[in-house]
């Protein structure tokens, strides 16, 4: 995948650039997992906090500049009990050369709940770091780092590989995305939906993408009989590792992630192989059902989501 990959005319370029993506869901309480979510950042910072300069906040309309380390306004807005009894609670911060241009690298933290009515409970939260292309050069250094950070944090699922990044406050950029998004989603399977608050509400229901390394947190484990069970039913050389501290399991498709083009015939057939065995983790049929895609009918948003959990064509 190269910087191009998203092109096919300027304002294609300049709206979204390609990443690699770690995207991590949570569905325990906030209040448990904030200091969680503080030392996932702190470990994320430590090879990326020089570099992120703005940040906007869920209820902000615009970027504003770091007074400060990154990691300080993680830790101040985790640490404030009112913020963290918001229904919705969330940060950005990019790497931009001005407020308006993000860019790699970023971090992205979201958070709704509500536990006022424990038959009804909501806890719902995501984590996503975007990393330029580059660090696909070295692999084995971006899935060892992953690992360090998934074991700091009691997730749900999750999936790491080639996404856009983008202005999502940007409205020129959204209606261009109405426009190219369905060109790449379908060509490229690949390739994840760069907009994931789009499938956030899905996150307490099932797993929502298998992609170059997929992770399960240790009760979507258990779903599946445990380690073992899901290691002998993928083929080599998929390799399932375990995630320290008991969180769960990262399964690598590769030795890098990839791309695919249908157009020439390259399906991803070990995508689709973790995939036939999460399939039983997807999220229920009556529920996906409501999946929009931008760019797509909602049809093909949830044949997209499905590309990977069933037998490859």
């Amino acid at each position: 995948m190269n910087d191009t990959i998203l092109g096919g005319d300027a304002g294609a370029a300049t709206h979204f650039r390609p990443c690699l993506e770690i995207l991590v869901f949570c569905t325990a309480p906030r209040a448990a997992l904030a200091p969680q979510f503080i030392e996932f950042h702190r470990a994320f910072c430590d090879h990326h906090g020089q570099a992120l300069g703005w940040y906007k906040t869920n209820v902000m309309k615009t970027a504003k500049r770091l007074a400060g380390p990154a990691n300080d306004q993680m830790a101040q807005m985790l640490g404030d009990r009112k913020a963290l009894a918001s229904y919705l609670l969330g940060v950005e911060q990019h790497s931009g050369a001005s407020a308006a241009d993000y860019a790699m690298p970023s971090f992205q933290f979201f958070s709704e709940e509500d536990l006022s009515d424990p038959d009804d409970r909501v806890a719902r939260h995501m984590l996503r770091i975007c990393l330029p292309l580059d660090e696909t050069k070295a692999p084995d250094r971006t899935v060892e780092r992953v690992l360090g950070l998934l074991a700091l944090i009691d997730f749900d699922s999750g999936y790491g590989g080639f996404s856009y990044y983008w202005n999502t406050g940007d409205g020129e950029a959204e209606r261009e995305l109405e426009r190219v998004n369905r060109g790449w989603l379908t060509r490229y399977p690949g390739l994840a939906y760069g907009k994931p608050l789009g499938l956030f509400s899905f996150a307490d229901l099932g797993i929502l993408g298998v992609s170059w390394l997929s992770f399960l947190g240790k009760s979507r484990v258990a779903e599946l009989g445990g380690i073992d069970a899901l290691a002998s039913a993928l083929p080599t050389p998929i390799d399932v590792q375990a995630i320290a501290n008991d969180r769960g399991v990262l399964i690598r498709t590769g030795t890098q992630p990839e791309l695919g083009d249908v157009n020439r015939g390259q399906t991803l057939p070990a995508y689709h192989a973790v995939g036939k065995v999460l399939a039983p983790l997807r999220v229920p049929d009556d529920w996906i059902d409501n999946l929009l895609v931008t760019g797509m009918t909602p049809e093909e948003s949830q044949a997209w989501y499905a590309r990977f959990f069933g037998d490859e064509d």
